[in-house]
């Protein structure tokens, strides 16, 4: 069957614990620059990760040199255990799903999905066995003879991931394959992109530069930029505790607010700020920090609060401002502040109206201790 090849291939490697895809070492370089460097990355048996970051960050060239489209100009590529570097795409083992979809337009629906075994000359009964099976396991049986140009954008993103898991694959690349689709049909894809990764426990790497999609999505996730790896973590992670600056701006909505650090701290401590206001509060610290360094206060808008009057002293990280203006967003509504203590800040309310508050209003922003993180300028 199928279904069950593709689980066992998906499941079994060089050793129980062996990552399934290994990346040491990796560069590539155009001229004088280096569109990727220095990439360790490891992917697990059945796992589900995602590189995330802005344009021209390095993902696309990534999943090239994984592909073998891009050759690396340094560090090696394992896939349980054999190198891949050198090796010819077709000889690599591994599903791509494009952009694009790259649908062969005169073929039909089954031609395109059985395209892969053709050229691997499996014999036509077993092509139409398993492409049959795979039509039904992506929910688009009994569409086999239809072209591509009949189908929806939905469905024909199904088609592109039914042809690259029809060969069995080691490994799975998948490089922004629901950027084509509008919002609605892209949020109902992301789960049945899900389902059958879950399904068939193939290893795959996502790429997007849609922060939602990622955390929504994956097992992990590589934030990239630049050509380099800024953080590998959890989903979780990577939201909840930003290894830096960029990675909490880029992931979310952000609240940044400059503070100095009053007494040295240890990475993973907690230590006392103080803001331009002369205020202190004492919070985590990710990395150490020396006594009178800048940092920034990061705090996320939907883990702060607005209030009418600044309440006493209770540990809370509690901030004169003033409110600029408010986003009605249907489910939610954002105050945007300025701070006496210098700087802006957004906080959503869940709930809220428009005409809880108004703009020139003095107000107090609050935060609690706990969600906030010091990063260092």
């Amino acid at each position: 069957m199928l279904q069950s090849s593709l689980s066992v291939t998906g499941a079994t490697g060089t050793g129980a614990d062996a990552p399934a895809l290994v990346l040491k070492g990796v560069g590539k370089s155009y001229g004088p620059h280096w569109a990727v460097r220095d990439l360790d990355i490891a992917v697990e048996q059945g796992e589900f990760v995602t590189l995330l970051g802005p344009s021209g960050c390095g993902k696309t060239t990534t999943l090239s040199i994984i592909a073998g489209f891009v050759e690396p100009d340094a560090g090696t590529i394992l896939l349980r255990g054999k190198p891949l570097v050198g090796l010819p795409p077709f000889k690599r083992g591994i599903g791509v799903v494009f952009q694009d979809y790259a649908l062969f337009p005169h073929m039909s629906v089954a031609q395109n999905v059985g395209y892969g075994l053709r050229a691997r000359r499996i014999p036509r009964p077993e092509i139409d066995a398993r492409v049959e099976q795979m039509l039904e396991l992506v929910r688009l049986g009994g569409l086999g003879s239809r072209s591509p140009q009949a189908l929806s954008g939905g469905q024909r993103q199904r088609v592109a991931l039914a042809r690259a898991l029809v060969i069995n694959p080691e490994f799975l690349l998948l490089d922004e394959p629901l950027s084509n689709l509008d919002l609605k049909l892209r949020e109902e894809m992301r789960l049945e992109v899900v389902r059958l990764q879950r399904q068939l426990s193939v290893p795959t790497i996502f790429v997007t530069h849609d922060q939602s999609e990622a955390l929504a999505m994956s097992n992990r996730i590589v934030v990239m930029n630049d050509g380099r790896v800024e953080q590998i973590g959890s989903p979780k992670d990577i939201y909840e505790t930003p290894a830096n600056r960029f990675v909490a701006q880029f992931i979310g909505s952000m609240n940044l607010i400059s503070a100095t650090v009053v007494e040295a701290v240890a990475a993973g401590a907690t230590g006392l700020v103080q803001f331009a206001d002369g205020s202190r509060v004492s919070i985590p610290f990710r990395t150490g920090s020396q006594a009178g360094r800048q940092v920034s206060v990061a705090v996320r808008p939907e883990r702060c609060a607005v209030v009418r009057q600044t309440p006493k002293s209770d540990g809370t990280a509690a901030l004169a401002a003033t409110v600029t203006h408010l986003v009605y967003l249907g489910s939610k509504v954002e105050i945007h502040l300025e701070l006496a203590a210098g700087g802006v800040a957004v906080v959503e309310s869940v709930g809220g109206t428009v005409d809880d508050f108004e703009a020139g209003q003095r107000v107090a922003f609050l935060a609690s201790p706990q969600d906030c993180t010091a990063l260092p300028d």
